[in-house]
């Protein structure tokens, strides 16, 4: 019995049926595009799941982790700078040590 061969091979059949379709909605859609662009940008989808959820927990690890650094130090590093710039450039450093004990004393800021 010959073998006839068919105009659509089994890997192109497979493919036709698992095709990503947008959802409608607004935010779903957007929620969507971001995953969709994510997989892709990080070539997610040739992942196990496992190495994924590695990847999202050092990530956010990651992101906590310069967060809170740049909540509890840049504000110090900022007002230290100002200091520093403006004794440079007057001699003098009064008005930064004012706007200093000003907001030391309103509690804004922590040094």
């Amino acid at each position: 019995m010959p073998h006839t061969q068919s105009s659509v091979d089994h890997w192109q059949e497979s493919d036709r049926k698992k095709k990503y379709k947008q959802p409608s909605g607004l935010v779903s859609g957007f929620i969507w595009r971001i995953w969709i662009w994510t997989e892709t940008t990080f070539a997610l989808s040739l992942m196990e799941p496992w190495e994924i959820i590695l990847i999202f927990i050092v990530v956010g690890i990651m992101t906590m982790v310069l967060t809170v650094g740049l909540v509890r130090y840049f504000p110090h590093t900022i007002m230290a700078a100002l200091q520093r710039a403006q004794y440079y450039f007057s001699g003098s450093d009064s008005l930064v040590k004012s706007l200093k004990d000003e907001a030391w004393a309103s509690g804004r800021i922590e040094l």
